[in-house]
């Protein structure tokens, strides 16, 4: 009777065990992301345990900003999410909108190399994805052309006012 009762709750606590183990942590290399002012990067992970630790690095093509979006799906509940470069990191901030997503945003020299650190929990099976997009930063010659814009704005308004005058 003793050895049924034994066999019994060795077999539970299997089973509990089973269903509640963690995912090994995991570093993804996605390398030089390429392509990025043409499009956006995606990145998936699918959960096979209940916690998750992964980490993504790339670097980037140029000198440019960028935004970082980790979109969880139902059942996944990130409770960190970093993005760090060197010797500074930032904690993304957690969007409420379209379903509630983290979003950070970073500048970037060529060849930097970034790291986004995701850890959290859920239910195996599912799965939450990364996005990278590109966002633009004016060239110098840019601000240039605005500056002197104004620059020959505030001549005519100033000339202008000087004929009204006499």
């Amino acid at each position: 009777m003793k050895i049924k009762k034994l066999l019994a709750v060795a077999a539970l606590a299997t089973l509990g065990a089973a269903n509640s183990y963690a995912d090994a942590p995991v570093t993804f290399n996605e390398g030089v992301l390429t392509n990025l002012l043409s499009g956006q990067y995606n990145w998936s992970y699918a959960l096979s345990g209940t916690s998750f630790d992964a980490t993504y690095t790339f670097s980037l093509p140029e000198a440019t900003g960028i935004v970082v979006k980790v979109d969880p799906y139902w059942g996944v509940a990130p409770t960190l999410v970093t993005l760090s470069s060197g010797l500074s990191s930032m904690t993304l901030d957690w969007n409420a909108g379209d379903g509630g997503y983290y979003q950070g945003y970073a500048q970037g020299i060529a060849g930097q190399l970034f790291s986004l650190h995701v850890v959290g929990t859920g239910s195996a099976g599912n799965s939450f994805n990364n996005f990278v997009t590109a966002a633009p930063v004016p060239e110098p010659e840019t601000f240039a052309m605005l500056l002197a814009g104004l620059g020959l704005i505030g001549a005519i308004t100033r000339r202008r006012n000087k004929t009204s005058v006499a």
